[in-house]
């Protein structure tokens, strides 16, 4: 019996119900049937989250690199240098570098890689390096092979603010190495490696993005190469702090180089 009260009152106030809907004017129910589909409608959190999808714009233009420079930054260089040790006094031979190799310079081919920390002036860069070369000469029917090779870390400071887009960039170094070197003639053998000494660079990048500006756009959305650098340079280096190494100080002898900042 109850039950049946409690469902014959449910009907009524069904009925209720719609008739007070129906009462009402046609817009105000047409809003609520849409008030209510929109509520129906609406998907949880959940299944909102799972549709997001994150879209990476590919940058449109290079913008100066005075406003897109970022806080840091990876370096690498490839270098050639002529070396010409003019207090080198050869281990085999006795004779100096000069009249050893009739003064002609060692080729060196070098390369490091290195961060980059930029300041409001100047980029800070410190890097590892490591470089290779050597002479041979003919003395008399005497072969002499030269084989020398050097390895440290550079301190470098690079002007690279003074323009809007760095064309031209200044910049200084201070390397620590070390020398392998080894010398080699018909009769004898010497081979050594030497204390750490200091070294000084001095040079000018030339900035290659301007040359083929949509290739740089690429490299930039594709790798996040930043710069790319012709790099012209003067090198010299220090004497050894042990007096028991051979002398390769040098005054500075001219060099050039490739460089990549990302």
């Amino acid at each position: 019996m109850l039950h049946r009260v409690s469902a014959k009152k449910g009907r009524a106030r069904l009925k209720m119900d719609f008739r007070a809907i129906w009462s009402r004017p046609a817009s105000v129910v047409l809003l609520t049937l849409l008030a209510q589909s929109a509520l129906w409608s609406v998907p949880s959190f959940a299944e909102t989250e799972k549709k997001l999808v994150e879209v990476i714009y590919p940058v449109q233009g290079l913008v100066p690199y005075r406003e897109r420079r970022p806080s840091h930054q990876m370096t690498f260089n490839f270098q050639y240098e002529n070396f010409l040790p003019q207090g080198f006094v050869s281990p085999t031979v006795g004779t100096s570098f000069n009249q050893t190799y009739s003064e002609v310079a060692a080729p060196i081919l070098s390369g490091s890689i290195g961060w980059k920390y930029n300041v409001s002036v100047a980029g800070l860069e410190l890097a590892a390096f490591y470089g290779n070369g050597g002479l041979i000469s003919v003395q008399g029917g005497d072969k002499v092979s030269l084989d020398v090779s050097k390895y440290g870390l550079k301190f470098g400071a690079y002007l690279d603010t003074i323009m809007r887009e760095p064309y031209v960039v200044p910049y200084g170094a201070l390397q620590l190495q070390m020398w392998n070197i080894s010398e080699v003639n018909n009769t004898n053998k010497y081979s050594h490696t030497t204390g750490y000494a200091l070294g000084y660079q001095v040079g000018a990048l030339v900035q290659l993005n301007w040359v083929e500006s949509d290739a740089a756009l690429v490299a930039l959305n594709e790798s996040g190469l930043t710069n790319t650098y012709l790099d012209f340079f003067l090198q010299s280096y220090g004497a050894p702090t042990d007096a028991a190494d051979p002398n390769l100080a040098s005054e500075f002898n001219w060099g050039v180089g490739f460089r990549l900042e990302y």
